[in-house]
């Protein structure tokens, strides 16, 4: 290959990577000390992107941004956020809001 064919393959996986062709996928567990947590809610920040856990508390989510942050929240449970910039696979485990505040008293 010659020169002008190398810099027209960089131009264009440059073109298709700014516009997020390439977007990281991440996978995780969202529990508590009782277990995975169903239905919980995760949220790439500063974006509308988002997904729920499955029934074990399992989730798959194509995030907007690769340097991205994720909130994740249940009810009842104290929200987190967490950068996944250098991971692909994630584990959280979301505190009991009442068991919380029962440990600071």
């Amino acid at each position: 290959m010659d020169l002008k064919k190398y810099t027209l393959l960089y131009a264009l996986f440059s073109f298709l990577f700014s516009f997020g062709v390439f977007a990281q996928t991440i996978s995780g567990v969202v529990e508590s000390e009782e277990g995975p947590l169903p239905g919980a809610t995760i949220i790439e920040v500063g974006t509308g992107n988002g997904t729920t856990t499955d029934f074990d508390g399992n989730f798959i989510l194509k995030l907007e941004n690769n340097e991205a942050s994720l909130e994740i929240s249940y009810i009842g449970f104290l929200s987190q956020v967490v950068n996944v910039s250098d991971t692909d696979n994630i584990q959280i485990s979301l505190l009991n809001q009442i068991h919380h505040l029962m440990k600071l008293l």
